[in-house]
């Protein structure tokens, strides 16, 4: 009755009780009981006024069990004892009778007799050593209540008879001399174990009536969290002692074999203390158990337990169909864990229908081995993967049979993919074509077999072992589709070989994983994947040029393993190793390959020889451009690379992207590499070394000529040096014949180096300056320089006009008075060079031309005036014959300064204004430059025309009655440089100079009325020229002031009416 009330939880007491507890309610509400009339608030008082009553009955009761006996001697009739005693008649004559007393039942005679060891705790040892012996064994019965009252939770219910401090003091250290006494060491070992399966249990009661995690930790130290059930059939009070001690692990599972009968009590301990255990090893008796019993919770329990799993003897066919049941009424999936059978090496043919028939329930199957069979895990393994392969044909014959239908057989097979957890799919559906092929009926089970390798895998990932090529193409021929390939590993057989070249039309990307195990380094793996792919090329040639050609292709789309160029080059020199090795001949099954591929070759000749690169281009048919990432400076490597270049097209430099150089880094060492290259063509002789450095030119965009020519110069200066051979002998016709012309900046080379190239040369050449210094040693250094030029230029690129005049100016100073070695003045020679028509520029520009020309002057005149040194001379030639055409602003310039410089040219020349000045001094200064222009044009760039007709006003009022130095009229000179057909633009718009005509007469009218002079007759010219087309706008001009213009003409004009008035 206690037991199950201790298993009993109610609202009223959720907690568990121990036996103690009870007990001592049990003793307190007696004594309540007992004393009518008396409260609950004052029963610790009672008890303690009764202590000594009771301490006596505690002492009668440890005497009778000392004694094995129930029967109280020495009672006294007294109220307390009377509570707890029933009173017994027993006839000791015929006519005598003796009275006697007993508990109302031993447990509670065992509750007394632990208070009286609580009284007088230097008995305790005794008892414990008693309970050890055979004698005394019974005395252990008090142990658990002792332990129970020692207990914190139960100070409370105790402190009426013992103090706090002496329960405290009693309490400490106790559960050591109860672990001495109860558990023995092993020999060499710190584990101690109880002396039999008795003793555990115990000491489990014991530690439960404790209620204190810290004996339990202790014990489980002691107890290595491992310990063993051996008998299955414990009371409800054991159960609920393991279960309190069980929990108090903490995050620590506890090991639990249970060795024994596993009863369902035992089931329900596991489900309670699922989380504090590990059953690993007694899983298949639990499930044996709860399979033979008819508790159907039992199966809810045990699958919530394990995740849910649901374990399965396969030794046990008698429980299949209750398997099977339990499993298909399940509506969450479960694992099924299958124990092998220790007594056989294969499963019968009922596992493997049962799997099948509730495969729909399963989201995993695993096999465990035998428990206690010693097995390699590779024997295990081959057990295992037997397994489900046999499964595998098995679900395929049985839809077969059942639909015959293909989509039965694929969706049963993807099934148990999943629920094997198939790591490797690629080599499972290798192995079971293999079994197929080997079973007793192959024909139907491939025909069977065959949607599922029509659909999978996505991607084969396969070791191609010995022989398994030849499996692998059977299997690929049933795809629907092409798939990419992984490659693990392979076999270098020629055979193998030969039959994976039959593979490739069916693979879409071939792929080579590196090994993560450390077995092989990435250089030696990527050597391994290489000449995989080049033994296959070679296999290959063995069909002929086409199929060589098709493989090569199939490789380089299938695998990026290779660059093409790379792979090609190798593919020759593995041929030519193959060729010495066996005597056979590959090369030339290989020349419609090299005839048609690549493109364009993309190679590092740091890593491989110049001369397989030469002898792979010969067998080209056209050249083919060339990217070099990367080459030697080996002398010998730089001549083979020579001879290379009549078989390429283009040559190409691209930077490295992986941050190893810098761009600055790897452009010096582009440009050393041709310098080289034209050096060791230097020792060929002069014609090899110009045609070298003209194909050089031609391939690569690297180098303009002219910087390349300087350089290569300074470096065969500096190979002379460091040599002591000669190269610049050998490189005189390069210098004899190029360049053209020199375009070089100043600023980045000495203008000395430039010196010494230019007296290579056999005739003056044209040199553009792209940029200078304007030091005077560089200034006089290029002064040397002018004997040997033809023509002076300042590029496009160059910098401002301004830097180029001073420039110029301090070139022209240090020419004054100084003569070459020939006896030639530099100044003439100077004068010389700077004489053409686009001067300073290599193109027309003549606004920028005529600002350079007049900014040059104004620089002259100011170094003549600050040195006292004559300069304008120098220059005179050029002014004599450029510009064609001025093109000025003289809102920015003097009039003044314009007409010094036209007084230098020595026949008139045309003017456009972009812009002028209306100041009467600006205009009266531009009226003397009349004499020295032969038309007078408002550049299209101009402000608007009225401001043009202003300034033509002014002009021609400034002109009226004055005189050149020459008698000329200015007033005639003016009607001349204004009388041309597109007056007063250089391009023709006939709206435009019309009305620009109108607007002209116009003011000139106005002029006229209101200064009383005539004006008219300096323009007379011009209206009786122009236009050869009048188009005009009469609804913005009166069409009076047109006829007024009209009787100008000379002649009858054609008219373009834009608009008109109706008024008019």
């Amino acid at each position: 009755m206690v037991a199950a009330f201790m298993l009993f939880h109610s609202a009223e007491a959720p907690n568990l009780f121990t036996a103690t507890e009870i007990y001592l309610n049990i003793f307190r509400h007696i004594m309540k009981k007992g004393e009518p009339g008396l409260k609950l608030r004052q029963l610790d008082h009672f008890i303690q006024r009764n202590r000594e009553k009771i301490l006596h009955l505690c002492k009668l009761a440890f005497s009778a069990i000392k004694k094995r006996s129930i029967i109280l001697q020495d009672c006294e009739d007294n109220n307390i004892e009377l509570k707890f005693l029933n009173q017994l008649t027993f006839k000791d004559g015929p006519t005598l009778a003796k009275p006697y007393c007993s508990f109302l039942h031993n447990t509670m005679q065992e509750f007394f007799a632990a208070l009286l060891l609580l009284a007088n705790p230097e008995d305790i040892d005794g008892v414990l050593q008693d309970c050890k012996s055979e004698e005394g064994k019974h005395m252990r019965h008090v142990i658990p209540f002792l332990c129970g009252l020692l207990s914190e939770r139960n100070v409370s219910l105790v402190k009426c008879l013992f103090s706090e401090e002496h329960i405290k003091l009693v309490s400490s250290g106790f559960h050591e001399k109860l672990f001495s006494a109860f558990l023995t060491t092993q020999a060499d070992e710190d584990e101690a174990i109880p002396e039999d399966y008795e003793d555990f249990l115990f000491l489990c009661q014991c530690l439960f009536e404790m209620q204190a995690p810290l004996p339990c930790f202790v014990f489980f130290s002691k107890i290595k969290y491992s310990f063993e059930l051996v008998d299955g059939n414990i009371d409800p009070y054991q159960c609920c002692a393991l279960s309190y001690v069980i929990k108090q692990s903490n995050d620590r599972k506890i090991e639990l074999d249970l060795n024994c009968n596993v009863s369902e009590q035992v089931l329900k301990l596991v489900g309670d203390c699922s989380q504090h255990i590990r059953v690993d090893s007694c899983l298949q008796t639990i499930w044996t158990t709860a399979l033979n019993s008819q508790n159907p919770m039992l199966f809810t329990g045990l699958l919530n337990l394990f995740g849910p799993e649901f374990h399965l003897p396969v030794w046990e066919p008698l429980v299949f169909e209750k398997a099977r049941e339990v499993i298909c009424q399940r509506q969450e999936k479960i694992s099924l864990i299958l124990h092998w059978d220790p007594a056989s090496q294969h499963l019968s043919e009922a596992v493997y229908h049962l799997v099948l028939s509730v495969l729909p329930q399963l989201n995993s199957i695993r096999l465990t081995p035998p428990q206690f069979e010693i097995i390699s895990s590779d024997e295990w393994g081959v057990r295992e993967r037997s397994f489900h392969l046999h499964l595998c044909l098995i679900a395929a014959l049985c839809e077969e049979e059942s639909e015959g239908q293909s989509v039965g057989q694929l969706a049963t097979v993807r099934i148990l993919f999943t629920l094997f957890r198939v790591t490797n799919e690629s080599d499972f559906l290798l192995e079971l074509y293999s079994r197929a092929k080997d079973s007793q009926h192959p024909l139907s089970l491939i025909q069977a077999l065959q949607p599922v390798y029509q659909s999978g895998p996505e991607v084969w990932t396969i070791v191609l072992s010995e022989g398994k090529a030849s499996l692998f193409l059977e299997v690929l021929k049933f795809q629907t589709q092409k798939k990419p390939v992984e490659l693990r590993g392979w076999s270098n057989e020629e055979d193998e070989l030969r039959v994976f070249l039959w593979c490739l039309p069916y693979i879409s990307q071939l792929r080579f994983p590196e090994p993560q195990d450390g077995s092989i380094s990435s250089e030696e793996w990527k050597q391994r994947v290489k000449t995989f792919h080049l033994d296959l090329c070679l296999q290959a040639a063995l069909y002929g040029g086409k199929y060589v050609l098709t493989t090569v292709r199939t490789l380089l789309t299938l695998s990026s393993v290779y660059n093409e160029s790379d792979f090609l080059l190798d593919l020759y020199s593995h041929a030519r190793g193959y060729e010495s090795q066996t005597g056979r001949s590959f090369i030339s099954a290989l020349l419609l390959v090299y005839q048609s591929a690549p493109g364009c070759w993309s190679i590092d000749l740091s890593e491989r020889k110049d001369s397989l690169l030469l002898e792979v281009l010969k067998l080209q048919t056209q050249k083919k451009p060339v990217v070099l990432r990367g080459w030697s400076k080996e002398e010998n490597e730089v001549r083979n690379f020579l001879q290379c270049l009549p078989y390429i097209s283009q040559l190409r430099f691209p930077e490295p992207q992986d941050g190893s150089i810098s761009s600055e880094e790897w452009e010096q060492r582009v440009k050393s590499f041709h310098l080289n290259l034209c050096l060791q063509a230097a020792l060929y002789g002069g014609e090899y070394v110009l045609t070298t450095v003209r194909t050089l030119l031609i391939l690569s965009s690297v180098y303009n000529e002219s910087n390349f020519l300087l350089d290569l110069y300074s470096h065969a200066r500096g190979y002379e040096s460091q040599t002591g051979r000669s190269f610049i002998s050998a490189l005189l016709p390069v210098y004899q014949s190029v360049p053209a012309r020199w375009s070089i900046d100043l600023l980045k080379r000495k203008a000395s180096l430039f010196l010494e190239v230019l007296k290579l040369q056999t005739q003056k050449k044209l040199v553009d300056l792209i940029g200078w210094s304007d030091e005077e040693s560089e200034v006089r250094s290029f002064l040397q320089c002018l004997p040997y030029i033809s023509q002076l230029r300042f590029s496009e690129y160059s910098p401002d006009s301004s830097r180029a005049v001073k420039f110029l100016v301090n070139l022209g100073g240090a020419a004054a008075g100084c003569v070459s070695d020939t006896g030639e003045s530099f100044s003439e020679l100077l004068s010389s060079v700077c004489s053409y028509s686009t001067f300073p520029f290599d193109y027309e520009d003549d606004y920028e031309q005529s600002d350079v020309l007049l900014e040059l002057y104004s620089c002259v005149k100011l170094y003549e005036s600050e040195t006292s040194r004559r300069l304008l001379p120098v220059f005179k030639p050029v002014y004599q014959s450029a510009p064609e055409l001025w093109v000025i602003d003289l809102s920015k310039r003097k009039a003044s300064l314009f007409l010094e410089v036209l007084k230098l040219q020595t026949q008139k020349k045309t003017v456009h204004l972009i812009d002028w000045s209306d100041e009467e001094s600006e205009v009266r200064s531009f009226l003397q430059c009349l004499p020295y222009i032969s038309e007078l044009r408002f550049s299209r760039f101009s402000s608007n025309s009225s401001k043009a007709v202003k300034f033509l006003v002014n002009l021609g009022g400034a002109a009226a009655g004055c005189l050149s130095d020459t008698g000329e009229s200015f007033s005639e000179l003016l009607s001349s440089v204004c009388s041309y057909s597109t007056f007063p633009f250089g391009h023709e718009n006939s709206s435009v100079q019309s009305d620009v005509l109108l607007e002209l007469y116009s003011c000139v009218k106005l002029y006229e009325s209101e200064t009383s002079r005539r004006l008219l007759p300096a323009f007379k010219l011009v209206y009786q020229s122009v236009p050869a087309l009048w188009s005009i706008d009469l609804s913005k001009r009166k069409a009076s002031l047109f006829l007024e213009v009209l009787k100008l003409q000379t002649q009858k004009k054609p008219v373009d009416l834009i608009g008109w008035s109706d008024e008019e």
